[in-house]
């Protein structure tokens, strides 16, 4: 399935979870919806479907059998009816069944209703007209107050205008060590990078998103020297779905060992009983897992024990100021204790003055990112100075 799939404008391409215990219903009905032009999304269970739908809401119309092995397809539809009202709902359910039907109705406000040993056809035919009943909401859904829609964000992601801009990280003796990468457009629309997020968010875009930065971040690794590493920051939501995660990330397939993926907090609080199982798959491709953010968040030290990181990256907050304040140099004490244990290196971020480059040096601080460094480019000749200085 491709990873962009155009949205025409009379927005008939749309996104559709199959949640249902039977793998051989929810397959027939996945190739009967793709052949239709859908993207579909399975889920086995009600708790997969709570994972993919959680925080955000990826789908455009979600097909639930009421008869779920781990509770009631009903309870789940109910409650989107409540969070999502321009999301299509089609039940699947047995409609002999008059009391538990008209309860089905009342709580779940199903847009469509059908049977399990319905023909693919009428089933995708019910979704059809499930979407086109609440098409007018979901095309408002789809149109943010920046006025950006679907359609022009993914325009954007392929186009010259969105671009991967690097700021160098130097080691201790002031050779660069890699780059982040860091997301920029010169969209008029969409002109910050806070704005691009927010709109994939909106618009449940980050998986386009992510393969728009893979895409670049390939580019910019066939310029740089090999033994340069390139830090790349991963969405929480991107470690929703692992097997998703490793096909967005396959032009970078190549370089993965010269590519650190950074995660923050924020994936520790949505994933904090799992967040290992779902990093594995990345490491086994080759990918170096960095913590992003240090010092900022909820469950750092969790974060630290979960995500077992390679790099640790400490936020500028405690970086600035040091020189002033002791307390500071100790917490990053303990870090670099922490990080010499778990054979992780630790990164400075937002080193702008040489007074504070001086204390992170005699903590034994092995490298650093900042203004003081260079800001991030997307000229390749303002990152590559760097590589021939070094050469």
């Amino acid at each position: 399935m491709s990873v962009f799939v155009p949205c025409n404008r009379e927005g008939s391409v749309a996104r559709v979870l199959v949640v249902d215990a039977d793998s051989e219903d929810r397959r027939q009905l996945a190739y009967g919806l793709e052949a239709d032009g859908h993207l579909v999304r399975l889920a086995s269970s009600l708790e997969v479907a709570r994972d993919l739908l959680e925080p955000l809401f990826p789908f455009d119309a979600v097909v639930a059998n009421e008869r779920q092995a781990d509770g009631d397809g009903v309870l789940l539809l109910g409650d989107l009816r409540t969070r999502v009202p321009h999301c299509a709902r089609i039940l699947m359910g047995d409609q002999r069944l008059l009391s538990a039907m008209v309860r089905a109705v009342n709580m779940a406000g199903p847009h469509q209703v059908i049977r399990p040993d319905d023909p693919i056809e009428v089933k995708c035919a019910a979704v059809d007209c499930a979407l086109l009943g609440v098409r007018s909401t979901l095309d408002a859904a789809r149109t943010g107050s920046s006025g950006v829609g679907r359609e022009h964000l993914h325009r954007m992601l392929e186009s010259t205008v969105f671009q991967l801009a690097m700021q160098p990280i130097v080691s201790a003796d002031g050779s660069p060590f890699g780059y982040e990468g860091l997301i920029r457009t010169t969209d008029q629309e969409l002109s910050t990078p806070a704005l691009v997020l927010e709109m994939a968010e909106r618009h449940a875009m980050l998986d386009h998103l992510l393969y728009a930065v893979a895409c670049r971040a390939r580019d910019r690794l066939g310029v740089l020297s090999p033994q340069r590493k390139l830090f790349l920051n991963l969405h929480p939501l991107d470690l929703a779905d692992p097997e998703e995660l490793v096909r967005l990330l396959e032009p970078l397939r190549p370089h993965a060992g010269r590519v650190a993926l950074e995660i923050t907090g924020r994936a520790h609080t949505r994933w904090s009983d799992s967040l290992r199982a779902r990093l594995a798959p990345i490491r086994e491709m080759g990918f170096t897992v960095g913590l992003d953010d240090l010092g900022t968040g909820e469950g750092a030290l969790m974060l630290l024990a979960e995500s077992e990181p390679r790099f640790i990256k400490v936020h500028e907050s405690i970086v600035r100021g040091i020189v002033e304040r002791g307390h500071k140099a100790r917490i990053l004490e303990m870090i670099c204790h922490f990080a010499v244990g778990s054979r992780a290196q630790v990164i400075a971020e937002g080193v702008e003055r040489a007074e504070e480059l001086a204390v992170l040096e005699s903590l034994g601080i092995p490298l650093f990112q900042g203004f003081l460094y260079g800001k991030p480019s997307t000229d390749p000749s303002v990152y590559l100075e760097h590589e021939v200085a070094s050469s």
